[in-house]
C-alpha cells in the first residue's frame, strides 16, 4: 500500500461517515407510511435479506423526534465503523511499508487496536 493509497483509504472512511450523518438529515422526507407497508430487499456483496421496516420505525413519523434512540444509535455506530476500519487501514499500511514499530510506539496504538477489534466483534 502506497502513501497515496492510505490517504485515498482514509477519505473514503471519512466519506463513509458524512453519507451516514446526511442521510439521518434526509430522515425526516422519507414517506413513513409508504416506508412502513413495504417490504424492502437489500443488496449487498454477500447476501440478499429482505425485511419488513414497518417493525423498526412502527408509527414513526420523525426519526429525530420518534425515534431518537435509532438517531444515536446509528450515529455512534457510524463513528466505531469509521475508527476501526481507520485504525485497521493505517496499521496495514504501517505493515507494509515497514513501520509497525513506529505506530506500535504511539501511546495511543494499543488503546486504539483494543478498541478496533472490539468494535468488529460487538457489531461485525
Amino acid at each position: 500500500m502506497t502513501k497515496q493509497e492510505l490517504l485515498n483509504a482514509l477519505h473514503h472512511i471519512r466519506g463513509n461517515l458524512l453519507l451516514g450523518n446526511i442521510l439521518l438529515g434526509f430522515s425526516e422526507s422519507i414517506d413513513r407510511e409508504l416506508l412502513g407497508t413495504m417490504p424492502h430487499e437489500v443488496h449487498s456483496p454477500y447476501q440478499i435479506s429482505q425485511t419488513d421496516l414497518k417493525s423498526v420505525f412502527g408509527k414513526t413519523k420523525s426519526l429525530l423526534v420518534d425515534q431518537p434512540t435509532i438517531v444515536e444509535e446509528f450515529q455512534q455506530m457510524l463513528g466505531r465503523a469509521s475508527m476501526a476500519e481507520s485504525f485497521e487501514v493505517l496499521e496495514n499500511y504501517c505493515l507494509q511499508s515497514s513501520q509497525i514499530e513506529k505506530i506500535r510506539a504511539v501511546p495511543w496504538y494499543w488503546f486504539s487496536k483494543n478498541s478496533a477489534q472490539y468494535s468488529f466483534t460487538q457489531t461485525g
